[in-house]
């Protein structure tokens, strides 16, 4: 489908295509709560003594972390660590649109 519409960038586009995992939000549980927890927004869980992580410019805004051993049961993770926190931060330029840190 994406070589009949997009015939002179489908090769290039194609091979940038890498497997995903969706993820949806939903409200909040108790088990939600516990140390080490996924979540979108709220505060990170990070290591003891670990500065926040900065930009070229300021602090970055925490925007989820997701507990690696929820991701076990998918394919497309096997190259992730099975247990930990993977945590994303983003920074926003001067437009209010989301920047490179």
């Amino acid at each position: 489908m994406l070589r009949d519409q997009l015939p002179a960038d489908a090769e290039r586009l194609i091979a940038l295509i890498r497997p995903t995992i969706r993820i949806t939000a939903r409200k909040a549980r108790a088990a939600d709560r516990k140390p080490g927890a996924s979540r979108l927004g709220g505060s990170p869980e990070l290591a003891p003594g670990a500065p926040w992580p900065r930009g070229r410019y300021d602090a970055l805004d925490f925007v989820a972390q997701i507990e690696l051993g929820q991701l076990v049961p998918f394919a497309t993770a096997r190259e992730l660590p099975r247990a930990g926190v993977l945590s994303f931060f983003c920074s926003w330029n001067q437009d209010g649109e989301w920047d490179h840190a």
